[in-house]
C-alpha cells in the first residue's frame, strides 16, 4: 500500500515489510525468539555477502559495454534483420541473453534506451514491448550460468546450484512459451487498456 500511495519507494517499503515481520514473528507468532536474531542477521549479511559481487560485476559490464559502443553496434546488427518479427525476436533474444549474466538494473539500464526505440520504429506498442522485456528479464533471473534468483534459491536451502537448475528447466521451457505466446499476441499485454 505504501508504494502505491508514494509513501514508499520499492526499497524503503522492503525494509518496512523486513521491520514489520520481525516484529510480528517474535511478538504476535512468538516463532522467532530474541536469542536467535544474531543468527538471522548473520545469515542474512552472508546472503548478501554472496550477491554483492555478482551486482558488482553486473554494473561493471553495463560501463564496459557502454564504453565499447554497445548501442550502436546493437542497433545496426539488429536492423540488417528486416522484418517485423525477427526484429521483435532479437530484441527478445538480447534481452534474455543479457539477463542471464547481466542484474535486473544494468539490464534495464543498458538495452532499454536501446532496444525499445528499435521496436517503436517496426510498430510495436511501447506497453507491450516494455512487458516482454520484463518478462524475459525474469525469465532470466532462472537462467543459468548467472541466474541471480537461482544463487539465492541455493544460498537460502542448502540445494546445490547445479541441482536447482536441473529442477527448474521444467519451469523455465514453460515460461519461455508464455513469452512467446505473449509476443505473438499483443492483446494478452494491452487487454486492461482498454478499461482505461
Amino acid at each position: 500500500m505504501g508504494i502505491y500511495s508514494g509513501a514508499f519507494s520499492p526499497t524503503e517499503a522492503a525494509g518496512m515489510t523486513t521491520g514489520f515481520c520481525l516484529l510480528a514473528g517474535v511478538l504476535v507468532t512468538r516463532e522467532i525468539k530474541i536469542s536467535a536474531l544474531p543468527a538471522i542477521l548473520m545469515r542474512s549479511g552472508q546472503i548478501t555477502g554472496m550477491l554483492a559481487p555478482l551486482i558488482a560485476i553486473s554494473v561493471v559490464m553495463q560501463q564496459v559495454l557502454s564504453l565499447l559502443g554497445a548501442k550502436e553496434f546493437l542497433t545496426e546488427l539488429i536492423y540488417m534483420l528486416g522484418g517485423y518479427y525477427p526484429i521483435l525476436f532479437a530484441c527478445l533474444l538480447i534481452v534474455l541473453l543479457a539477463g542471464t549474466v547481466l542484474e535486473s538494473l544494468p539490464n534495464t539500464i543498458i538495452l532499454a534506451p536501446i532496444l525499445a526505440p528499435i521496436a517503436a520504429s517496426i510498430g510495436v506498442d511501447p506497453i507491450h514491448f516494455a512487458v516482454l522485456f520484463l518478462i524475459g528479464d525474469a525469465i532470466g533471473f532462472i537462467t543459468p550460468p548467472y541466474g541471480l534468483n537461482l544463487y539465492v534459491a541455493s544460498s537460502m536451502t542448502g540445494i546445490p546450484y547445479l541441482q536447482l537448475v536441473r529442477s527448474t528447466l521444467p519451469y523455465l521451457y514453460a515460461l519461455m512459451v508464455t513469452w512467446v505466446v505473449v509476443a505473438f499476441f499483443p492483446s494478452i499485454s494491452l487487454w486492461l487498456l482498454s478499461y482505461t
